[in-house]
């Protein structure tokens, strides 16, 4: 009798031992994937930014903007594409000067005709020569703020620049 009391005893323990292995392991298997997940969320918003931010550089340095004229006109609804090209790569005095009062005037309406709408922006552009910022336009990234930050060469008045457009959310 008194040996099958103690094999009861040790099977009860055996179990109570796995029991608490087994949820040790289910916790950190859920603590791992919560964070796993958690990686791949900033990876892909981070994978966005930088992709929506590349069309948006491209769209700015690459092209006059669709109209081409559309820093003479009076509304930003008749805007279709902004392009601060004269031509690749060679940026106009008169729309860099539009594009900075339509970010103090307009911001929002801008980021969506950029295709930034998801995010905010900061545009400068940095002379080459005396790394001096010659223009700098929308908003500041926080301290805290995801930032991607994509970079290209241009000429503006006659200085070669470096034109960086910064994406945050």
């Amino acid at each position: 009798m008194t040996l099958l009391n103690r094999k009861g005893q040790i099977f009860s323990t055996d179990l109570m031992i796995a029991s608490i292995v087994f949820l040790f392991i289910l916790t950190t298997a859920a603590v791992y994937g919560n964070q796993l997940a958690n990686r791949l969320y900033f990876i892909e918003q981070d994978s966005e930014m930088r992709q929506i931010g590349q069309q948006a550089a491209n769209i700015l340095l690459l092209t006059t903007g669709s109209p081409a004229n559309w820093q003479q006109l009076s509304s930003l609804e008749e805007v279709n594409v902004i392009g601060l090209a004269e031509h690749q790569n060679f940026l106009s005095i008169e729309k860099m000067t539009q594009m900075k009062t339509l970010t103090s005037s307009n911001y929002e309406d801008l980021k969506e005709v950029l295709g930034l709408s998801k995010f905010d922006f900061k545009l400068e552009v940095k002379s080459l020569q005396n790394n001096l910022i010659v223009e700098s336009f929308g908003q500041e990234p926080g301290l805290e703020s995801r930032v991607v930050s994509i970079n290209r060469i241009a000429i503006y008045d006659s200085n070669n620049v470096v034109v960086r457009l910064r994406v945050f959310e």
